[in-house]
């Protein structure tokens, strides 16, 4: 009896007797409907193993996508004259949109990234390291403003022709010599600065760079003093939802960062890794739904 499934053979089911006409009418239709149950099974079987395989190589696949980026995000803090830096970061799955960046920017000046690609996983984090690859190549040179910078990488993110992609940045320049902070910002929440007990948004916005041609952004220029503190935060830090699907939101963030900072000692990577812990405890124990960056400055004496 043939084994078929949707016109195809697949084998064929014998049975033999050393008697002659030991076969009824009656078996070969018993047998008509084992072959036919026993193709489904061996289809399905035939389709799981390869399932398995196609599941393990993308495995495969993640695990190397995810330690090239992690090759490409810092895994240390930067060096910068009376500056302490710290980050925090947790993808929501394997790979994540979210991305940040520390770059040489000239003799005791620093240039500090964060950035946050709609979408997540695999194609989000392809783009988040296309936009890390323009920043670096802007680092070489070191002379744009930060403004000057997500305008440019607008045109150039433009010109990829992604469609439903586009990236929210904020992109600052700390400048040890007068303790300078110069930040724009296109579309991530407003960074804070917690200076003498107050916590403050810095007034950046911007349309999301990869939307719409010829965007010109504004930036912000702060002179900060000993001890101030400047976070940014990707928004999967305030949109953090708990079981009652209640947001962490701007007013617990602003909370958290005001006890951490008030803490005597404590460092720009023990706040960073706070700010993640406390929107940890608010969710739970769901699932991120997005992903979660925190970099953190501090001023120190040098």
């Amino acid at each position: 009896m043939p084994l078929l499934f949707k016109d195809r053979l697949l084998g064929v089911l014998d049975f033999e007797s050393a008697r002659y006409d030991a076969f009824s009418a009656r078996h070969e239709q018993l047998v008509a409907t084992l072959s036919a149950s026993l193709a489904i099974a061996l289809e399905n079987a035939s389709l799981y193993e390869q399932l398995r395989k196609e599941e393990l190589r993308i495995k495969e696949d993640l695990n190397t996508a995810r330690q090239i980026q992690g090759a490409l995000l810092p895994n240390a803090s930067p060096w910068i004259p009376g500056l302490q830096v710290g980050f925090a970061y947790e993808p929501a799955r394997h790979l994540g949109g979210d991305f940040y960046d520390f770059l040489p920017y000239g003799d005791g000046r620093l240039g500090i990234a964060v950035g946050d690609v709609a979408g997540k996983a695999t194609p989000a984090a392809l783009y988040g390291s296309f936009a890390i690859g323009i920043l670096r190549e802007y680092a070489a040179h070191g002379i744009c403003s930060p403004a000057q910078v997500l305008a440019d990488m607008n045109c150039k993110l433009l010109h990829l022709k992604v469609e439903s992609r586009f990236l929210a940045m904020a992109f600052a320049v700390y400048d040890s010599t007068d303790r300078s902070l110069t930040v724009a910002s296109s579309g991530l929440p407003h960074p804070h600065r917690i200076s003498h007990g107050v916590v403050e948004a810095i007034p950046v916005h911007g349309v999301p760079l990869g939307l719409l041609p010829e965007r010109s952004y504004v930036e912000e220029t702060l002179i900060l003093r000993q001890d101030d503190v400047v976070v940014f935060c990707s928004d999967g830090i305030e949109e953090c939802l708990d079981r009652k699907e209640e947001e962490f939101g701007s007013p617990r963030l602003r909370a958290e960062l005001l006890k951490l900072s008030a803490q005597a000692g404590r460092t720009a990577a023990e706040i960073a890794a706070g700010v993640l812990e406390a929107v940890r405890r608010h969710s739970g124990t769901a699932e991120p739904s997005d992903d979660r960056t925190v970099v953190v400055l501090k001023v120190v004496a040098v």
